[in-house]
């Protein structure tokens, strides 16, 4: 049975998990939820907590991104993406909480402005038209998240080192989001986190994100 991914294709979350999807070339059903809140009833039935993406996989219903991202790349056995050695995979789930709940809460404000804030009826976001004076509100406690994550990630162009892993999905969603419109220099504040940036902008998986 095909599994069906409940998202709309907006959601930073549940862009982790389309990257994910591209990653290992699964194909799916897709379910479009409103984006507005409350969620409709219909969907409440799926996931009680109203969040998006939530999948069904068989009898499986599964929500929350990063338990996704887990349990696709355990599905598929891929050991490099989610290792099954406890030290290594010890690394990568760090890296997956460091992100959700020190990092990406630091960015998300100035995120909001530049993107959420900023789309069109497409889904398009337009940075350039973000409010000048939320950015630079914003800025400070982003450059701080940033400059936590650079001092955590490895120097390779991966978040832990040694290769892509799903710990580059959960930030990577984010990151490819934005792109060039951050309000201060990647390359020159934080080189880490740019090669991370360009070996992302160089899979193939990336450029299947709407």
């Amino acid at each position: 049975m095909a599994l069906t991914l409940y998202d709309f294709p907006t959601s930073g979350n549940a862009r982790k998990v389309r990257l994910l999807l591209a990653e290992l070339e699964l194909e799916f059903e897709h379910v479009a939820v409103p984006r507005p809140r409350p969620r409709p009833d219909w969907y409440l039935e799926v996931n009680p907590f109203g969040g998006v993406p939530t999948i069904r996989d068989g009898d499986l219903v599964l929500a929350e991104s990063q338990a996704i991202l887990r349990y696709l790349a355990t599905r598929e056995g891929r050991d490099d993406l989610y290792p099954t050695d406890p030290v290594a995979r010890a690394r990568v789930d760090w890296a997956l909480d460091a992100w959700t709940t020190n990092v990406f809460p630091r960015i998300m404000s100035l995120y909001r402005a530049l993107v959420v804030e900023t789309l069109d009826e497409a889904g398009k976001p337009h940075p350039e038209n973000a409010d000048p004076a939320k950015v630079e509100q914003e800025t400070a406690g982003a450059r701080e998240g940033f400059e936590l994550w650079e001092t955590f990630v490895a120097g390779d162009g991966s978040v832990v080192g040694g290769g892509f892993t799903i710990a580059d999905c959960a930030c990577g969603a984010a990151l490819l989001r934005v792109g060039d419109a951050w309000p201060f220099d990647l390359e020159t504040e934080f080189p880490k986190v740019a090669r991370i940036v360009a070996a992302l902008r160089a899979r193939p998986s990336a450029s299947t994100l709407p």
